[in-house]
């Protein structure tokens, strides 16, 4: 007979459905178990189920079908702004590096054609100066990666921490 189980992941805690295949509802738990998973129900597959709120109060029994657990993340919400977001400040962040390496590679080679004919003094602060100022888009570029991240991060939040309504 198949069962139903609701359970999660003893590890990480991300709860999901399965299906297995036992003798009995003893038998299904016991093998979930085994595989490291938290088991919170289990039920027959294809028959229904009481849900436990409405139960209480008005005797309804609705049909649960635990495969519609797995297909719900397609029916999940894209956030496309958010993707879009995090795209875009993806290419600011790789824009900000590459004129950062140009602006670092040319205050090099500035240094290296001052530097044979001997950098001294106030030379050699500015060269130093110039360095540090120029340091700035990739500083700025790390900001912006670190702005496309956090948007990719609430994008998996939100998808992760969504009900659709019943």
């Amino acid at each position: 007979m198949k069962w139903a189980i609701q359970c999660a992941d003893a590890n990480t805690g991300r709860e999901f459905s399965l299906i297995v295949d036992a003798d009995s509802q003893t038998d299904a738990e016991a093998l979930a178990r085994k595989k490291g998973l938290l088991v919170s129900e289990i039920i027959a597959a294809g028959e229904p189920a009481i849900d436990k709120q409405l139960a209480a109060a008005t005797d309804q029994i609705r049909k649960v079908d635990p495969v519609d657990y797995a297909i719900a993340r397609d029916s999940l919400p894209d956030y496309r702004g958010l993707r879009w977001g995090a795209t875009a400040l993806r290419i600011i962040a790789y824009l900000c590096y590459l004129l950062g390496m140009f602006a670092l590679i040319s205050i090099f080679l500035e240094i290296y054609k001052y530097g044979s004919s001997g950098l001294v003094g106030a030379a050699w602060l500015s060269s130093i100066f110039q360095l540090v100022m120029f340091l700035w888009p990739l500083v700025l570029g790390l900001f912006f990666h670190v702005l496309a991240e956090a948007c990719t991060a609430l994008r998996d939040i939100a998808r992760n921490s969504f009900r659709a309504e019943a």
